[in-house]
């Protein structure tokens, strides 16, 4: 998609058609129109307004400053328009946009602003491999993207390591001594990393589902292979919970774009499971579902407690099931993220392990012995 896109720029042919670019009506609060954007670069030296287009098609619009003065870019608008979206060209646009700015020369790395609420936005820039630095006194998320330096790359930059490293760097600080544990960014063709036993036990034929298996089972087989097990075919069991080899538990997981999983020697622990979630607040109705009045969220992050809690009964979930064979509802599962531990109504108690950023990512141990039950 990237070779049908290019940036111009704004000209008396195409500024009309560029301000009547629409955003989808629950898009509208998320960013400035063109019209009041164009206005502004005409008052603005430092402006630098793109007209994003295919073949002979304009469809959508960014603007940022590059100061002469400054090794910083900042982009600070960035639409397509709503009959153009979801055809990939949000991401080719920026990827342009990006190479446009590291050919100045000068620029050692980017910002960008959007609304906390903007999902959208949010995974765009961070599979760019923007990094979330906060929120500014307005209250907009900012995030930043490095282009030289010890952080940055000598070419555009690869979004996929991006993202991998700094969640494997989070992960890696949080896991304890004899868990192994790794994260991929979903590419295509992923699914080809399934093993012929692997891909004949996996009943889905949507090919994302397929490539984010690939993917988690493919980091599972390195796992694995660093202890001395190669080649081993991770089978999706009846329960559609992954078997492992005599000797080993683990847990996979993913989302739409990172896939986890993590693995240890049952001398170690009795069963583990782990859940990855994007690091956004969970939405009120999901809430309502996973959480119970015993639950205890009180010391966790305010903003991201639902999305952890979430996580937590996922992973705790999954390290129980192994053991007990028993299907249970979140109801069934309460989580103390203050102690950093949960209890399943058949006994079984975990401990707690997450880390927030740039994803939610909880791991859960259980051992072999029962508590009482809920």
């Amino acid at each position: 998609m990237s070779a049908d896109i290019r940036l111009v720029s704004v000209t008396a042919a195409n500024r009309a058609v560029v301000a009547a670019l629409e955003l989808a009506p629950d898009q509208m609060d998320f960013v400035a129109s063109n019209a009041e954007s164009l206005d502004e670069a005409e008052t603005d030296g430092d402006a630098r307004p793109r007209v994003v287009m295919t073949g002979d098609r304009v469809v959508g619009f960014l603007m940022y400053e590059a100061p002469q003065d400054d090794d910083e870019a900042r982009i600070y608008r960035f639409m397509i328009g709503r009959v153009h979206q979801g055809q990939g060209y949000g991401k080719a646009a920026l990827r342009e946009v990006l190479d446009e700015i590291m050919r100045l020369g000068h620029i050692s790395h980017v910002s960008i602003c959007y609304e906390p609420g903007n999902e959208a936005a949010r995974r765009l820039y961070r599979a760019a491999g923007f990094v979330e630095e906060g929120p500014d006194e307005d209250g907009e998320m900012i995030a930043d993207l490095a282009l030289r330096g010890e952080q940055a790359m000598t070419r555009p930059p690869d979004a996929g390591a991006s993202l991998s490293a700094h969640l494997l760097a989070a992960m890696a600080a949080m896991t304890p001594a004899g868990v192994r544990i790794g994260c991929r960014t979903i590419r295509e063709g992923d699914e080809n990393h399934l093993l012929p036993q692997e891909a004949r036990s996996i009943p889905s034929r949507l090919p994302l589902m397929r490539r984010a298996s690939g993917a988690a089972r493919w980091i599972a087989h390195e796992l694995l292979a660093d202890m001395g097990l190669n080649d081993v075919a991770i089978l999706r069991g009846s329960s559609g919970a992954p078997v492992w080899p005599h000797g080993v538990t683990g847990s996979l997981a993913h989302d739409d774009e990172i896939a986890v999983a993590a693995v240890a020697p049952l001398s170690h622990v009795a069963s583990l499971g782990i859940d990855i979630e994007p690091a956004l607040p969970l939405p009120d109705d999901i809430f309502a579902l996973v959480a119970v009045p015993a639950d205890r969220i009180d010391a966790t992050d305010s903003c991201l407690a639902g999305r952890i809690l979430f996580a937590a009964k996922e992973a705790v979930y999954k390290a129980a099931y192994p053991l007990d064979r028993e299907v249970l509802g979140y109801e069934d599962i309460t989580v103390d993220l203050d102690a950093s531990d949960a209890v399943t109504k058949t006994g079984r108690r975990a401990r707690l392990v997450y880390c927030v950023a740039p994803c939610v990512v909880v791991l859960a141990f259980v051992d072999g012995v029962r508590s009482a039950p809920l």
